[in-house]
């Protein structure tokens, strides 16, 4: 039952017996105390007022006596009587049992004679007129001190009390004994009426407010007692009244702990933890059910799931989640003893896109990449379309713009391979993102479960080592994981292992390739080269460890080393006399966007003594591009020191006018793959006729890289080839076989520099 007041009259009967036991209780308390009151006030006070009147009444008699007594001596003295009375004041003539003092004044107040002590307060004054002929002319004043009578009068005071507080306990003990009795309990009683109805108050207030929703219900399950919030939860928004129903139309009586649904105001979905305990209030037994609205717990839970397992920008699964769902397709797949293909994609130039036109534009064109990602996987490939509420997607995002795909089901390479190409030719259309319209590829890296391994960590390693072999390969394309990539892989780890200390340890060395005109065979310069040879190993190839130097940072180091190298080696040669007229030093792209390159290269001339002119940069096209107004700004410094610049593999990356016109650059260098063709390939024959004809349009020199044969010699020398370099002419040589070298062709040739064997 819900709480109820107090009865009215009930609260009025222990009013009235509380003021009766009151009335009677101070009546008592009042009696005795003015008795003991009594008691204790009137011997003290009695005492002091009868001896202070009597000690009055004997002071004015003693000022009287002395006053006619010394009137006598005024009298016969006439106007000496000051003098005369001195020394007869001390004559106590009513002698009394208080200190005495006794003074004589004149008329105008001064003191004439005094004697006795100095009083203590309280002090008795009384006085009498001196007499003369004509009058007055002065007075006698005694003073006594009541201080004896007050000691006296508190003595009697605290015998007088003590009489007073036994007559009070006397009075009082016994008579308020019984009475304060009765009073406690007529109070506890009182006390604990108000505390039952405070506490049934409190309980109404806290059934009625509550924000949990309250339910009381009998063995039957019928509701006999609901609050509003109850009433909210279970109702609705149009509070339902409870009262009478069966609680089994929301949950079961008997869950003890449940969680139910519900429909809110709005017509939201609730939800709602329900816990039923047995109620002890009564002799009828009865049941409470506390009812949580625990909505937004769960939605926390919910996003914190969402937030914990899937990526915020494109809703799609993120790492964790991605590793739970591989665990449980390999769990799977060795259930059913089918296979699944895994995928890793990385977007192409992404971060070109990203760094242009900004991380805003690059977040849309990843959410455009999830969706199509998903539009382009047959229903097959995916077991559920991905989304935040779907978390069996197979399509992960990783971070940044790696993406891998889980492909179930999958025994044959063939299928993988098809979803591959459908991926590609996906992405490949254009993405639309805000005025943009952006074209972007993806490289895919494929691992085959149980093919390639039984782990996840290995199943992963195994497609990024496969996606990058795919970007290795042009970009846009995919790749199988294979034993071959992962002996390169563990081949490049030991390269890089051992490339680290490789400067410290003095194992990088340079060759010297000449390069001479074509038309007499002057020598014009000389190409620096770097080599590696490892202790304990066989000597590595440029083409295996540069690009390594290059990954981890090592270039800058390595290609400083080289540029203070060559220059060294041009002023040692210089010495003997078989120096060439130049030097070509090539220069990495992580070297090129250095901030102080111009000032290292002016470092390493001014260290070496080497003319700046006698120096020849060589820079790839692609490194030119990256930056373009950055490059123009650098080559320009370059060139005011003095410095010669070339582009190197010419026509293998982004040869075009356009940035041709901007860099002030000297040389253009053929790529060898286009002269491998020459004469009898006539598409190599164009485009080598072509990159001349350019050249010579703006002024440039051309160099033809990889000349090897007699054929190829002839047909630069036909359409004007200025100069040329391959191993028709030298192989790259040590510095000592370059000095050899140089040194025979003058003996040979009698000193004659043009020479071509």
């Amino acid at each position: 039952m819900p709480p109820s007041e107090a009865p009215d009259g009930q609260a009025t009967v222990h009013k009235l017996q509380q003021g009766v036991a009151s009335r009677g209780e101070r009546w008592i308390i009042g009696f005795a105390a003015s008795a003991a009151a009594l008691i204790a006030i009137s011997p003290p006070v009695g005492y002091y007022l009868l001896s202070h009147q009597a000690e009055t009444r004997e002071s004015a008699v003693a000022a009287r006596l002395h006053a006619a007594f010394l009137t006598q001596v005024v009298l016969r003295s006439g106007s000496n009587w000051q003098r005369d009375i001195e020394g007869l004041i001390e004559s106590d003539l009513a002698p009394g049992t208080l200190p005495e003092q006794r003074l004589v004044r004149d008329a105008v107040g001064r003191v004439v004679s005094k004697t006795g002590p100095t009083l203590q307060p309280p002090v008795i004054t009384s006085s009498a007129a001196l007499l003369g002929t004509d009058g007055p002319v002065g007075e006698v004043v005694v003073e006594r001190s009541t201080r004896p009578i007050v000691n006296v009068a508190l003595l009697i005071a605290l015998a007088s009390l003590s009489l007073g507080a036994a007559t009070f306990a006397a009075l009082v003990t016994f008579p308020l004994r019984a009475l304060r009795s009765t009073i406690a309990a007529v109070r506890r009683e009182e006390s604990q009426a108000r505390a039952r109805v405070q506490a049934e108050e409190n309980l109404r207030v806290v059934f009625e407010h509550a924000v949990e929703g309250i339910l009381m219900f009998d063995d039957a399950g019928r509701i006999v007692a609901s609050n509003p919030s109850a009433q909210r939860l279970l109702g609705g928004g149009d509070h339902l009244q409870l009262d009478g129903l069966l609680v089994e139309r929301w949950f079961d009586p008997g869950c003890g702990s449940c969680e139910v649904d519900s429909a809110g105001p709005d017509g939201a979905k609730l939800s709602l933890d329900v816990t039923v305990t047995a109620s002890t209030a009564g002799e009828q037994k009865q049941w409470v059910a506390i009812i949580r609205d625990i909505t937004e717990q769960r939605q926390h839970e919910r996003r914190l799931a969402e937030l914990a397992n899937f990526d915020g920008l494109t809703g799609l699964p993120n790492r964790a989640m991605f590793r739970n769902l591989l665990q449980g397709a390999i769990d799977e797949a060795q259930a059913s003893g089918l296979g699944f293909a895994l995928m890793f994609l990385d977007l192409d130039r992404f971060k070109i896109i990203n760094d242009s036109l900004g991380h805003e534009v690059g977040d849309q064109l990843l959410q455009q990449v999830a969706i199509r990602l998903n539009h382009y996987l047959r229903r097959g490939d995916a077991l559920v379309q991905s989304g935040p509420d779907m978390t069996d997607s197979a399509v992960f995002r990783l971070g940044g713009d790696e993406f891998t795909i889980l492909v179930r089901n999958v025994v044959e390479t063939e299928a993988a391979r098809a979803v591959a190409r459908r991926i590609l030719s996906g992405i490949a259309l254009p993405f639309k993102v805000g005025q943009e319209q952006l074209y972007i590829s993806t490289s895919i890296g494929i691992s085959m479960y149980p093919a390639d391994g039984g782990d996840i960590d290995r199943l992963v390693k195994q497609a990024d080592m496969a996606m990058y072999r795919a970007k290795s390969q042009g970009r846009n394309t995919y790749c199988f994981f294979s034993l071959e990539l992962l002996e390169a892989a563990d081949d490049r780890h030991a390269l890089e292992t051992a490339l680290r200390p490789a400067l410290e340890r003095q194992e990088f060395s340079l060759v010297f390739q000449p390069k001479a005109r074509v038309l007499d065979g002057v020598v014009t310069g000389v190409e620096a080269l770097l080599r590696w040879s490892p202790s304990g190993i066989a000597a590595v190839g440029p083409e295996r460890f540069v690009p390594i130097l290059e990954e981890v940072g090592l270039i800058v180091p390595v290609g400083d080393w080289v540029l203070r190298q060559a220059c060294g080696q041009m002023m040692a040669w210089d010495a003997v006399g078989l120096a060439p007229r130049t030097i070509a030093v090539n220069l990495s792209a992580a070297q090129f966007r250095q901030k102080d390159l111009v000032e290292q290269i002016q470092s390493a001339l001014a260290d070496t003594g080497l003319a700046p002119q006698r120096l020849q940069l060589e820079l790839t096209e692609s490194t030119l591009v990256d930056d373009m107004d950055s490059a123009v700004t650098v080559m320009q410094a370059l060139k005011q020191i003095g410095v010669g610049l070339a582009i190197d593999d010419f026509g293998t990356g982004h040869s075009s006018l356009g940035y041709l016109k901007r860099f002030n650059v000297d040389i253009l260098k053929i790529d060898q793959s286009f002269i491998a063709g020459m004469p009898a390939d006539t598409v190599h024959n164009a485009i080598v006729c072509s990159v001349i004809a350019l050249a010579h349009g703006m002024q440039l020199t051309v160099v033809a890289e990889g000349v090897e044969t007699q054929d190829q010699l002839a047909f630069l020398r036909q359409h004007q080839c200025e100069e040329m370099q391959g191993w028709l002419l030298g192989r790259p040589m040590s510095a000592s076989e370059f000095a050899h070298w140089q040194g025979t062709r003058r003996l040979q040739t009698n000193g004659v520099e043009g020479y071509l064997p």
